[in-house]
């Protein structure tokens, strides 16, 4: 374990110990982008065939306990590895299966709630939340320009929520025709005003509510990813199995889908149908969710880096905007576009930090250096023209 704390970079920089090699990197690089696939594609089933948080999460959990539970079981028979870690450490496992299973639910409940590439660009925000819980956990630098960036990103998720109480409107996409089944009776030509414009109040309210819960539901995701990857990369370090990890997130996934049952009806408890397609979609949503989760867990066990890793993570923010202009057929709202690109351009400079620094580092030393030879030139002459003046 202590050759593999010191893969840890403090700096929390793109740099990974050497040792671990370029073999690593790519690996990791390439798990993240199927990870983030994966993400993005079962976002848009989950919405199409209109799955419930609940009735994934049971499915998905039930799974991913059976299969990584006899990974671990077959790993560790295998390995003859000591089990007996630190109460500590078992305490982080805890945590980490916890914050990480809420966070997942937060998402899939969201889905529902606000388009795809809003919900991904808010998720997003984690890489800003990272910086405080690396350098809590991990001890890495807290410098002013993680800051600034983390700021950055803050301020590109407000030009894609765009608040109604800083922007003045509502970020609403307005409401599809009443349908003939709507409760107005049509018959009666002197409400019917009144009551259209009730019942659209009513629906705009109602989206109104449904999309900020979906924001904060969202920004919890943020948080707690940020909590658990730090949390992932020191139980890596300790020892901890990546199958360790995964029974412990399905477990709390498993309980919490369980438990919300009367907030987010299970169907499948029921014994109600859910539909041709839901049928079809459930199991590959659940299996999306496993094989997505399972991915991003080996790109950590990789790369060894949360910052590096949010970086190749935010390459959904670009999926989704593609994606989503792709569905609609039109361009992004030009403030959420912008926002957009302020999150993906501090998430990524957060990733190349250290070389940042490191760069301005030397071109002020240039510039020092440059200005004390300026001062040593000046000087010179100086000498050179008083000597010249006192021998006239």
């Amino acid at each position: 374990s202590k050759s593999k704390a010191k893969a840890m970079d403090k700096s929390g920089s793109l740099s990974v110990d050497s040792k671990r090699g370029t073999k690593n990197i790519i690996l990791g690089v390439i798990c993240i982008l199927v990870s983030n696939l994966l993400y993005i594609g079962n976002n848009y089933i989950i919405k199409w065939s209109q799955l419930t948080a609940s009735e994934v999460g049971m499915v998905r959990g039930v799974l991913q306990v059976l299969i990584f539970s006899g990974l671990f079981i077959r790993e560790h028979t295998k390995s003859n590895k000591n089990l007996n870690f630190e109460n500590k450490t078992k305490v982080m496992l805890l945590l980490y299966g916890f914050f990480m299973a809420t966070s997942t639910f937060a998402c899939l409940a969201a889905i529902p709630m606000m388009p795809i590439d809003d919900l991904v660009v808010i998720c997003f925000t984690s890489p800003a939340f990272a910086v405080i819980f690396s350098y809590w956990l991990l001890k890495t630098d807290l410098t002013l320009l993680k800051i600034l960036l983390s700021i950055g990103i803050i301020v590109g998720d407000i030009f894609v929520v765009q608040p109604s109480f800083i922007f003045g409107e509502d970020k609403m996409v307005e409401l599809e025709q009443f349908s003939q089944n709507s409760t107005v009776d049509l018959n009666d030509g002197k409400n019917l005003t009144a009551s259209l414009e009730i019942l659209r109040d009513q629906e705009l309210g109602t989206d109104r509510m449904n999309y900020y819960i979906g924001v904060g539901l969202c920004f919890y995701t943020a948080i707690g990813i940020a909590f658990a990857t730090s949390l992932s990369t020191k139980l890596s370090s300790s020892g901890m199995s990546n199958n360790a990890l995964m029974v412990s997130a399905a477990a709390f996934g498993l309980i919490l889908s369980l438990a919300f049952t009367p907030v987010l009806p299970n169907r499948l408890l029921f014994g109600e149908s859910l539909g041709s397609i839901g049928y079809y979609c459930l199991p590959v949503a659940a299996l999306n969710t496993v094989l997505a989760f399972w991915f991003l867990t080996l790109s950590l066990d990789y790369l060894r880096n949360p910052t590096l890793v949010g970086m190749l993570r935010s390459t959904q923010i670009l999926m989704s905007l593609v994606s989503e202009s792709f569905i609609d057929k039109m361009l992004p709202d030009p403030l959420s576009l912008t926002g957009s690109m302020i999150v993906l351009a501090s998430v990524c400079c957060m990733a190349i930090h250290n070389w940042i620094l490191d760069n301005i580092r030397k071109i002020s030393q240039a510039v020092r250096e440059n200005k004390k030879e300026l001062t040593t030139a000046t000087t010179s002459i100086e000498v050179q023209t008083e000597a010249a003046a006192t021998t006239v």
